[in-house]
């Protein structure tokens, strides 16, 4: 499962998956965009792309579970959260 934080114009990406003699599972995830690439490489995740483009190529990889399926969302590095709540404000006298 792949949530992603980009914009519908930005969202195209082309998945590989290869599976090799030892068992691993290497795949590759690119953004047709931005050139840039994660990929999955002997248990760790990295990535890489145009340092031009730092809205586009600067992931956070945040992982959401990993008990039995490895899932995770992308967002961009520079992105703020959004706060799930927002505190009340208290009106001043």
């Amino acid at each position: 499962m792949l949530y992603s934080n980009f914009p519908p114009i930005f969202s195209r990406f082309a998945l590989k998956a290869n599976v090799h003699q030892v068992g691993e599972t290497h795949w590759q995830l690119f953004n047709e965009c931005s050139q840039g690439m994660l990929q999955s490489f002997i248990g760790s995740l990295n990535t890489r792309g145009y340092p031009d483009r730092h809205c586009l190529t600067d992931w956070n990889v945040v992982p959401i579970s990993l008990e039995t399926r490895f899932i995770f969302r992308i967002q961009r590095a520079w992105q703020v959260p959004k706060p799930s709540f927002l505190p009340l404000k208290t009106p001043l006298l």
